[in-house]
């Protein structure tokens, strides 16, 4: 079995799951590179990030360069964000699982015209929704996300 170097490591890490678990990975495996140029940091930790997070990441260091502990922050500001949007919203005052894990439930109740003539159904026949209300806005994640004013 061939041993990879810490260096082959942190070039293979991928965020597979939560952001706390890719950066939980990589806190483990950068532990044991003595010392690491901020640059080089900075491109091991983005390359294994997933793809929306990489590219918001890299584009706000352009803008402002980003300390470690900052571009983490950032990463999990930015994943909290995307998670949220896309939750879907079931208007009963809770998230129902992302857009990727849509179930279709069968009605069930039976719709039936009340005579024969009728050529559509009445609208107290139709199974009633809870009106839709939209989950709050952040705004203190939206203003994080838009200034340079943590560290």
């Amino acid at each position: 079995m061939r041993h990879e170097s810490i260096y082959d490591q942190l070039a293979a890490i991928k965020q597979i799951g939560s952001i706390e678990d890719y950066i939980t990975s990589f806190e483990c495996l950068i532990a044991q590179v003595p010392r690491i140029p901020d640059e080089q940091y900075f491109s091991y930790f983005t390359q294994g990030l997933k793809n929306e997070i990489r590219a918001r990441i890299r584009s706000l260091h352009v803008a402002h360069p980003l300390s470690r502990g900052r571009m983490m922050n950032v990463a999990r500001a930015i994943d909290v964000k995307i998670s949220g949007r896309n939750k879907i919203w079931q208007g009963r005052g809770e998230f129902r699982g992302d857009r990727s894990q849509v179930v279709h439930r069968p009605i069930s109740t039976v719709i039936k015209r009340t005579s024969p003539s009728a050529s559509g159904l009445l609208r107290s026949q139709l199974p009633q929704s809870p009106p839709f209300h939209p989950p709050p806005k952040n705004p203190s994640l939206d203003s994080f996300l838009a200034t340079d004013g943590l560290d």
